[in-house]
């Protein structure tokens, strides 16, 4: 399939993504959800929550975190403040999505800042999948360089 190219495309995938996760075909909808990336809004956001948080496998949330939330923190930086809050939730499946989605605004962006102001939000986390996604983001600080 190919990438929507509006916004009512966008909105007949988005549509296919929400039938094919209650279908129970949880890896095709991030796939197609993943697709819509411009078309993402806050909207989109508010629907994926539940399937970060519903996830049956760590590896399918991380996977939301990355492909979904990630593309429309890398679109817009304003998404950051829901990652801080994030941050400093019970949850550590919450938790550990705020680092994996800001990854590639740093890798890709360069963004030092987003960064380091997540790390700054989470501090020394206990639970382990969190202390390994923030060991991540670390390694990836000291290979961006710098801030300007």
């Amino acid at each position: 399939m190919r990438r929507p190219r509006t916004r009512r495309e966008a909105r007949v995938a988005l549509a296919a993504a929400r039938r094919c996760w209650r279908a129970g075909r949880r890896d095709e909808a991030v796939t197609l959800a993943a697709r819509c990336g411009p078309a993402l809004d806050d909207r989109a956001w508010r629907s994926f929550l539940p399937w970060l948080d519903r996830a049956p496998t760590p590896a399918l949330a991380d996977r939301v975190a990355r492909e979904l939330f990630g593309a429309m923190v890398r679109r817009d930086h304003t998404w950051l403040r829901v990652l801080a809050h994030w941050a400093g939730m019970p949850s550590a499946r919450r938790r550990r999505a705020s680092v994996l989605a800001v990854l590639d605004r740093v890798r890709l962006m360069h963004d030092r800042e987003a960064g380091e102001a997540l790390l700054a939000a989470i501090g020394r986390d206990r639970a382990a999948g969190v202390r390994g996604a923030t060991a991540e983001l670390q390694t990836l600080l000291t290979r961006v360089g710098p801030a300007v």
